[in-house]
């Protein structure tokens, strides 16, 4: 596909995140108001998004990223961005002796 945007690589991150995710992929943005899972796109909405990525340079990034690094490259990215969040954020003391974990 245009762009770097392949639908191949596209499913290969899609079943990385759902079973990461421990949620089922969704086909319809229905099912996916009446249960938590990942979007499937299928290949036309898929040829849609490639598309609008031709025209938006930041989404065409965004996603060029997304399938060239993997899902797992893009997980550990995010991760690390969370925890650089959360290493600014003032924390009090707890009242008791056990510790809290934060998810």
């Amino acid at each position: 596909m245009a762009h770097g945007l392949d639908y191949g690589r596209y499913q290969q991150y899609l079943s990385s995140a759902a079973h990461d995710l421990g949620v089922p992929r969704v086909r319809s943005i229905e099912e996916a108001r009446v249960r938590w899972g990942v979007r499937d796109l299928s290949p036309l909405e898929f040829r849609h998004l490639t598309d609008a990525a031709a025209q938006d340079v930041g989404l065409r990034e965004r996603w060029r990223e997304c399938l060239e690094l993997g899902y797992r490259r893009e997980k550990l990215r995010v991760e690390g961005e969370i925890e650089d969040i959360f290493a600014h954020v003032p924390v009090d003391e707890p009242v008791s002796s056990e510790r809290e974990d934060a998810a």
